[in-house]
């Protein structure tokens, strides 16, 4: 049924969900058709909306015709220019007063400017005359002052010359007291890295045989852990193939003796055989047995590929045992130890190289050339002494000398000083000078009682001309200019709007007239009509199609959703069981359950894994949780469950492993879990009863002999 239904539904619609064939031609017409009759609809509003604007135009133009706008508009322009012309008047009365201020302001600069200058000439001179006797009286304190300091530095000069004297000679004792010290301890110094330079050659020397040593050796560490897994993989393996082989158990009467593969048996005794094996029966035969075991051919391959390869790893070794490459690995490890201690130990002997310190050595020999160096160490106090005499006299020259640069500059500052007083006294008195001839010419032009009644008179005139300025200026404020002024602003703008305005309706009423003309009206209406018609006709049929779509589409929907639910519902209960097994194994992943209840694969993380593609330890873990679920379900229902595992776990890792014996052993709470295993080590912690088949065929065997 749902094949069929997608059947149908393909002639509607593609796998995208879009439509198709003739639904889709259908739907295509459609909106061809919508698209041309929204465009006439378009055409038509748009010339009506043309013709209502047109008229709307025509009725603003009749309007200002009839109200005869743009006449009332000039006439409020003419009677606000009138009313300004009158406040232009009194603006120019305001100017002319204020012009005739600025002059009397600039008639009064010029006696004003003179007056003060005549003044400042005066003091000028006055202030000059009062320098001039200040500076003499300076000069005279000054001679007054320079004879004492005069006697005083001739007196420290030659006080400064007798202590320079005694620091030369204190000097000279002191260089001599040093060179004697200094080739004392050059001679300790040659003895101590002499000494230092035959210890760190020996050392150096044994470094060399170490390293010589430690290059024949060819062990390490990593070495030495592969060939300890490699030897416990041959012993776990040569067990493994004990386990595996046939289990001979003989018990031969006294006096009797066999051979199997030239290897005498006598007495009673178990005998494992691996590979194909003769038994040599005197006067009856030869009794050939043949292991069957499916393990033995892997298992014996791989013990031949670890034989080789552990005898290949002695042999790059050099060494014949496991014990014999540790002894080496251990001789390398305290070699290596050795030469750290004595690299360690010549370190300090020789920081900076055996080259530096030879070369050191020979250069204080070559000091030592030439000169006797003291038997005994030099007393250290003498320098010493001498050093603090000298200091005592350094200071006493340093003092002197620090007295005679004061009295220096002291005499310096007294001699710059006259110097900048003198100076100051020409300038003053040349200064003085020509100001009183200045002083004298300019009265001679005018005397100071005519300057100071022209200056008078000038500043009568600008008080006249300030009242007449600030009675102009109140006249025209009274007359209100800036709302005058903003009258004619305004009538000026209300007539050049009116004016832009009506040109404006001109030009748009000639212009629509222009494009409705261009435009005209005859076809739209009827290409309208048929075009709607042709539209409600495919509407008609658009909407069966889309109704058998739909339903076809729901149909689809229902059933895939019902079937959808039919597997959930058949799955649901095995994932429920398995979920917290896989909880413990993997957590945050899921199990995928085909429709025939198999296991299809893995969901981690949001990524689902085909069962194929999983690593043969997860296979195998996950075949052992899908039967641990049905296990669950039948114990569930109330069924008796017993589960047998045959070693379904030789591919999981250590981790893995421990994770399933957590799972089993939860699972064992429930119903009985038998697993068989050759490995019981790997099993010894998995909480279970340990039943050894060997032991009991060893009852079964003496159960029959006795019989």
């Amino acid at each position: 049924l749902l094949d069929t239904i997608e059947q149908q539904l393909s002639e509607y619609l593609g796998r995208s969900g879009k439509p198709v064939g003739d639904y889709k031609k259908l739907l295509d017409n459609e909106a061809e058709l919508a698209e041309r009759l929204a465009s006439v609809e378009q055409q038509l509003s748009d010339y009506n909306n043309l013709i209502d604007r047109l008229q709307q135009l025509q009725e603003r133009q009749n309007h200002h015709t009839q109200e005869q706008s743009l006449k009332h508009a000039e006439q409020q322009l003419t009677e606000a220019q009138q009313e300004a012309g009158s406040m232009e008047r009194l603006r120019k009365q305001l100017d002319d007063s204020a012009t005739a201020l600025k002059l009397a302001e600039t008639a009064l600069r010029l006696p004003e400017s003179q007056w003060l200058a005549r003044q400042e000439l005066i003091q000028n001179v006055s202030r000059l005359q009062t320098s001039i006797e200040q500076i003499a009286e300076s000069l005279q304190q000054l001679d007054t002052r320079q004879i004492p300091l005069q006697q005083q530095r001739i007196e420290a000069q030659s006080t400064l010359e007798q202590r320079k004297t005694a620091q030369a000679a204190l000097q000279q004792k002191i260089d001599e007291a040093h060179h004697t010290k200094t080739l004392w301890d050059q001679q300790q110094r040659y003895q101590l890295l002499v000494r230092n330079l035959e210890h760190a050659q020996h050392t150096l020397s044994r470094c060399d045989a170490i390293k010589r040593e430690l290059s024949g050796i060819r062990v390490n560490a990593t070495d030495i852990d592969r060939l300890n897994q490699l030897t416990n993989r041959l012993r776990d393996t040569q067990t493994a193939i004990e386990l595996a082989g046939t289990q001979v158990i003989y018990q031969l009467n006294p006096g009797v003796t066999l051979t199997a593969d030239d290897r005498p048996l006598t007495g009673n005794g178990e005998l494992s055989i691996s590979k194909p094996t003769d038994i040599e029966l005197p006067e009856l035969g030869k009794l050939q047995i043949r292991p069957r075991g499916e393990d033995l051919e892997a298992l014996n391959k791989t013990l031949k590929d670890i034989q080789t390869e552990r005898q290949q790893l002695l042999e790059h070794l050099g060494v014949s045992s496991l014990d014999e490459a540790r002894q080496l690995l251990q001789q390398q490890q305290n070699l290596t130890q050795e030469l750290t201690s004595q690299q360690a130990a010549m370190k300090p002997l020789i920081p900076q190289g055996i080259e530096l310190l030879a070369t050191e050595v020979e250069q204080l020999n070559q000091q030592l050339a030439g000169h006797t160096v003291p038997e005994q160490q030099p007393n250290e106090a003498t320098p010493l002494k001498l050093k603090q005499e000298q200091n005592r006299v350094t200071a006493e020259i340093e003092q002197f000398a620090r007295q005679l640069e004061q009295l220096d500059g002291e005499s310096k500052r007294h001699s710059d000083e006259r110097l900048t007083l003198e100076s100051r006294s020409n300038t003053n008195r040349e200064t003085l000078t020509q100001q009183e001839q200045r002083l004298a010419d300019e009265r001679a032009l005018e005397t100071d009682q005519a300057l100071a009644q022209r200056l008078e008179k000038a500043r009568a005139d600008i008080e006249q001309k300030q009242q007449l300025f600030e009675q102009a200026q109140a006249n025209f404020s009274a007359s209100n200019p800036q709302q005058l002024q903003l009258q004619v602003e305004r009538a000026q703008i209300s007539h050049d709007n009116l004016v832009a305005e009506l040109d404006q309706l001109n030009s748009d009423i000639m212009a629509l007239r222009n494009q409705l003309i261009g435009m005209g009206h005859s076809g739209l209406a009827e290409e309208h009509e048929t075009l709607s018609a042709e539209q409600q006709r495919l509407a008609v049929l658009v909407t069966q199609q889309r109704n058998q779509a739909e339903a076809l589409e729901l149909l689809h929907t229902e059933l895939k959703s019902a079937l959808q639910a039919t597997k959930s519902v058949i799955t649901e209960p095995v994932m429920r069981k398995m979920q917290p097994y896989l909880d413990i194994l993997m957590p945050d992943s899921q199990a995928v359950i085909a429709d025939d209840m198999g296991l299809q694969g893995l969901s981690r993380a949001g990524i689902d894994e085909a069962f194929e593609q999983l690593s043969i330890g997860t296979r195998e873990q996950l075949a052992v949780i899908i039967r641990l679920a049905y296990a669950d379900l039948l114990h569930a229902a109330g069924q008796p469950v017993c589960l047998f595992l045959d070693d379904a776990l030789v591919y999981s890792d250590d981790r893995r492993r421990d994770l399933m014996k957590q799972i089993l052993f939860t699972a064992s709470r429930k119903y009985q879990i038998n697993l068989l295993t050759c490995h019981e080590s790997a099993y010894r912690d998995a909480g279970a009863t340990i039943i050894r088949l060997a032991d009991h065929l060893e009852n079964t065997a003496e159960s029959m002999t006795s019989a």
